[in-house]
């Protein structure tokens, strides 16, 4: 469904091009409706069109209900906001001058076309750049926490090993800020946890501003994204944490 309401959208400018030259023309909605699904035929806009059409001449609805009607209308399962917004001023236009809408609904196409090749050169340019993002979240994020927590453990096992009764109690006081320390307070287990829940912000903050680049406020594409991000992220987290305290144990003297 996001696909195909993408593909409408893409459509969507070209479309009122031929819808608007007819309404200029001063034709009336159902001849320009007729027309111009007849020109799409085949495209997604196209049918949108011959159904608007049908309402029109077999139903007998006026254009806001051809296009509105609950039950009927052919935007009925049209998720777009922009398309539904743009067909309301188009049918508030033509209530008051089939000229003046036709006008209208070009220079709306005129600025849809220019929005898209603005929107396509962002993407181009920010690219690389939301790659490096989603990368991060998913391989380099959680490969790094992985490999700190067993740099950890065969620290945590070198100086486990180190007889602190010889060291004295100002000693130890000026190292580690308390004569109470204790190397099993510290142990690299306990920094599973915390280093995780930084894994899963971070996986979350990075996701959400590639998503807000690539696709603009889309809480469902952003949640879409999250899905696959997370567990890979979640996955490889662990088994790189696995991995690396086995091998650096295995390094402790």
């Amino acid at each position: 469904m996001r696909d195909e309401i993408k593909e409408m959208e893409k459509e969507f400018s070209d479309s009122l091009y031929v819808l608007g030259e007819r309404i200029m023309e001063g034709k009336p909605a159902e001849e320009a409706f007729a027309y111009a699904s007849e020109a799409l035929k085949g495209s997604k806009m196209g049918e949108l069109f011959g159904k608007t059409f049908f309402n029109l001449q077999s139903m007998r609805m006026n254009t806001n209900d051809a296009l509105f009607d609950k039950k009927f209308g052919s935007l009925k399962h049209v998720y777009s906001d922009r398309i539904k917004a743009i067909m309301r001023l188009f049918v508030e236009g033509i209530e008051k001058s089939y000229v003046a809408a036709g006008v209208a609904i070009v220079k709306i196409a005129d600025h849809l076309k220019q929005l898209q090749d603005v929107e396509r050169n962002i993407k181009n340019a920010l690219g690389t750049l939301t790659s490096t993002l989603k990368t991060t979240a998913t391989v380099f994020a959680p490969m790094i926490g992985g490999v700190t927590l067993g740099i950890a453990k065969l620290i945590y096992g070198v100086m486990s090993k180190i007889d602190w009764k010889i060291i004295s109690e100002e000693n130890s006081q000026f190292l580690f800020g308390s004569p109470k320390f204790s190397i099993e307070n510290v142990k690299p287990e306990y920094l599973v946890l915390v280093v995780g829940i930084y894994i899963i912000l971070l996986v979350l903050l990075l996701i959400r501003f590639a998503n807000g680049i690539d696709e603009g406020d889309d809480r469902i594409q952003y949640l879409y994204e999250l899905g696959k991000a997370l567990p890979t992220a979640v996955f490889l987290y662990s088994i790189v944490t696995i991995m690396s305290m086995f091998f650096f144990q295995g390094m402790a003297p």
